[in-house]
């Protein structure tokens, strides 16, 4: 898989979170698809929250619906998306949900049709409704084909369908859809709105051209712009693509270039789902962007302490991504109990009948998806397991084991206290690191896996201190 096509299928979660979490769909509604050739798209799996989605679970089809590459089927209404592909060759994007109010229009059969709003006239136009048809049957988006042309469509007792350019416009375009449905429930609600006038209409469409001119000249202020979004990435240590989209309304093409540039300056570090600096001691940054670092270091950590998993084993993971890699390489094994405060990891064996799963409960923090308060410190302390493998920020010889926050380092420490067998895992990034939160000592860790450890002087600590190395890298052991 490309690295392209790995952070379209990362944007593709981001948005199902963002659907979820603004109560566009529920269980398993909705779909998500991104064009990414000619004749491929990416779409989203069948029966999954789109709450809770990972990128491993998207399906590549073709524009017939063959299956190119995924584990799973995609979308039973994979239909409507590929109709409005085959129609539209400047579409890169369709985006299909139940939000409550359009999708009560749809049920009414009311189109969004009334010009009240100038946003309305210049961003959105008319949203028609389609003939009822048979959901999940060719007879769907037969019934799209009329209103193709426009921009999305009512789908008659069933909800929204839009399309755009790409992934984040058509998001933009739920959104607008469902607001205008809203307003329009509110004039309903007070009375006879007032719509604009043929005059008023007029001057509106004059204005496109003009919007035009200026969005132009955004573009053309990229130092500007990119000095801005230094400063952004300075204060809060790390930043989205899209984010920085919405604030400065720039595709995200335009500002992945500014990363690029900023990168080449020596100013961040890019990775492909935003940018971050490690310029302090306490920098927590989003595991949306975390995934993304030193994949291939993580992955080769993460398929060498599976190897250390037996059978029957109890183990314990912490909720770093190079654990969720580990995670990943544990699926086919048998009777292995799995304990951790990840939710990304909870959801790897969430299909896994082989893998007993316990999820320590607690406050869940959103940017890291995981369980990382005193409710989940108390249910952590109570298990002893046989394997233990937990990540940090820094390790350095004489400060010892450091992480970005204290609740993730409190977790950590509990989860080595309680394992037999108590290893380290960290890629070389992190080597003479110092970050806010001391962990503890090197006495806590009887191994350490690392993709490759270059340095005499760490081999010759790491050996004295009694700690088993593991280079991942080199597919050997040393000490």
């Amino acid at each position: 898989m490309s690295k392209d096509n790995l952070n379209i299928k990362q944007e593709i979660c981001e948005i199902g979170k963002l659907m979820y979490d603004r109560g566009y769909v529920v269980s398993n509604d909705g779909n998500i698809s991104v064009r990414v050739s000619e004749n491929e798209i990416i779409i989203t799996p069948s029966g999954v929250s789109k709450g809770r989605m990972t990128p491993d679970m998207m399906v590549t089809v073709d524009l017939d619906g063959n299956i190119l590459e995924g584990k799973r089927y995609p979308s039973s209404e994979m239909k409507m998306h590929l109709a409005v592909y085959k129609e539209r060759s400047d579409i890169n994007s369709v985006i299909h949900a139940h939000p409550p109010v359009s999708t009560a229009f749809a049920v009414c059969r009311k189109p969004l049709d009334r010009m009240y709003m100038p946003e309305t006239v210049l961003n959105m136009g008319t949203i028609p409704v389609t003939e009822y048809a048979l959901q999940s049957t060719q007879a769907v988006p037969d019934s799209l084909k009329p209103f193709v042309n426009g921009n999305g469509a009512l789908i008659a007792n069933h909800g929204v369908i839009v399309w755009a350019q790409d992934l984040w416009g058509a998001f933009h375009r739920m959104e607008t859809v469902e607001h205008t449905a809203k307003i329009y429930m509110n004039i309903q609600m007070i009375g006879n709105g007032c719509e604009l006038s043929e005059k008023e209409l007029e001057e509106l469409y004059s204005l496109r051209e003009y919007y035009k001119k200026e969005k132009s000249k955004v573009n053309m202020l990229a130092p500007e712009r990119r000095n801005q979004i230094l400063n952004l990435v300075i204060q809060k240590k790390s930043v989205l693509v899209k984010d920085l989209s919405m604030m400065f309304d720039v595709t995200g093409e335009t500002i992945r270039k500014d990363l690029a540039v900023l990168e080449k300056e020596g100013k961040i570090l890019k990775t492909y789902g935003g940018a971050y600096v490690c310029d302090g001691v306490q920098n927590e940054i989003p595991i949306t962007l975390r995934e993304s670092l030193y994949t291939d270091e993580k992955k080769a950590i993460g398929a060498v302490c599976a190897s250390l998993v037996q059978n029957g084993d109890t183990v314990s993971l912490d909720g770093s991504t190079t654990c969720l890699h580990i995670a990943k390489n544990l699926i086919d094994r048998t009777d292995v109990t799995v304990l951790t405060n990840s939710l990304r990891i909870a959801d790897v064996f969430s299909d896994c009948p082989n893998i007993r799963l316990i999820l320590s409960g607690g406050e869940l923090n959103q940017e890291i998806q995981c369980f990382v308060n005193h409710g989940s410190e108390e249910m952590l302390s109570r298990y002893f397991v046989d394997k233990c493998f937990v990540s940090c920020r820094g390790i350095h010889m004489q400060t010892g084991i450091t992480d970005g926050s204290e609740s993730n380092g409190r977790i950590r420490r509990i989860m080595l206290e309680h394992a037999k067998q108590k290893y380290l895992v960290v890629d070389s990034t992190k080597i003479d690191l110092i970050n806010f939160y001391r962990i503890g000592t090197f006495d806590l860790v009887d191994a350490m896996v690392i993709d490759r450890l270059d340095s005499t002087n760490w081999k010759n600590f790491i050996y004295e201190k009694g700690i088993r190395l593991i280079e991942a890298g080199k597919e050997n052991e040393n000490g």
